[in-house]
Formats: structure tokens, C-alpha cells, sequence
């Protein structure tokens, strides 16, 4: 390498260091103001006052947990958020054979019922659509099993086969109705 060569490529590096430390000291600067604005901030927000206005709240969809009056922090704390159950209630949420029958029902007829349906109403519904709702029926089983079992007690039947068909008739009714409530909307 010749001298001027040599001369070029060092002042070429002492730039790219007199920009490299400018840069620096920018960034520099930039960090200590963002720190100071940090402190300036409060560490928590009160909130004064919440008005609820359920009559005009509209629920589409829901999914998870709504806890109402916890904060994040209480949610990390508490380990079980379950409501005792009645004896009636906990016999009901044992393996119930009419939630079997009842869940094959959905998973057998459920599909075809879905695409009669969105037909009817021109209304096409995809592959993930249809098992969504499907799943969404099923998880809402054992509550309606022990709701119309309560109705069967208010309307004494008790023989087991006539109970049985009594709440599967309701329950299906109660799946046709809505799915065709569903694709009205």
C-alpha cells in the first residue's frame, strides 16, 4: 500500500468514528430524556368513578372469563374462582349418559343441519365456521341438561326413560331454534 492510500483510508475511518460517536451521544441524550419523562409519569392511574349501562351493552360473542371488580393483580393471587355445587348439580356433571346421546346427536346431525340451514338463508358457512358452533353447542350441554332436569322435577317426571326424552326433545328443539335464530341475524 502507498502512503496516500494508506493517509485516505485512515481520514475515511476517522469519520466514520467522528459519526459513529456523535450518533452515540444522540442516543445518549434521547435515553436520558425518555428516563426523565418516566419518572414525571405516575406509577398507577385511579379511576374515579365507572358507570355500568348494561341495558345498552350488546354481546356479539364470548368467549373466557369475565371477573368483574378484579384487577390482574387479585386474578394472579386467587386460586379457584369455582361456586360450590349442589348435590343435584354435581350428579349431573358426572359422565351423563343423555350428554352423550345428546352430543352425538350435535356431532351426526349438526353439520347437515348447518348447511340446510345457511342455504335456506343463502348464507354460505366454511368448515371452521360450522365446527365452532358445533363445539359452542357442546360446551353448553350440562347446563341445559340440569336446566330442563329442573323442569322435568317441576313438571313431575320421573320415570327415567320418560325424563330422559323429555329433556333430549328440549334440548334439540332449543339447538334448532337457535341455530335458525343464528342465521336470521
Amino acid at each position: 500500500m502507498n502512503n496516500d492510500t494508506w493517509h485516505h483510508y485512515m481520514e475515511q475511518l476517522h469519520a466514520h468514528i467522528k459519526k459513529q460517536d456523535k450518533l452515540i451521544r444522540d442516543l445518549s441524550i434521547r435515553i436520558n430524556e425518555l428516563e426523565s419523562q418516566q419518572k414525571n409519569v405516575p406509577s398507577h392511574t385511579t379511576i374515579e368513578k365507572l358507570e355500568y349501562h348494561f341495558d345498552q351493552l350488546k354481546i356479539e360473542r364470548m368467549d373466557g372469563t369475565l371477573h368483574i371488580g378484579f384487577t390482574p393483580e387479585d386474578l394472579a393471587n386467587v386460586e379457584d374462582f369455582s361456586v360450590p355445587l349442589k348435590q343435584q348439580e354435581r350428579r349431573l356433571n358426572q359422565p351423563h349418559p343423555l350428554l352423550s346421546q345428546l352430543e352425538e346427536y350435535i356431532y351426526q346431525v349438526g353439520p347437515t343441519l348447518l348447511d340446510q340451514m345457511s342455504k335456506d338463508v343463502n348464507r354460505p358457512i366454511d368448515e371452521t365456521k360450522k365446527n365452532l358452533i358445533i363445539q359452542d353447542i357442546c360446551k353448553q350441554l350440562s347446563e341445559r341438561i340440569a336446566f330442563y332436569n329442573k323442569e322435568a322435577d317441576k313438571q313431575q317426571i320421573q320415570q327415567k326413560n320418560n325424563r330422559e326424552k323429555f329433556i333430549f326433545n328440549k334440548i334439540k328443539e332449543e339447538i334448532d331454534y337457535g341455530l335458525r335464530e343464528y342465521f336470521k341475524q
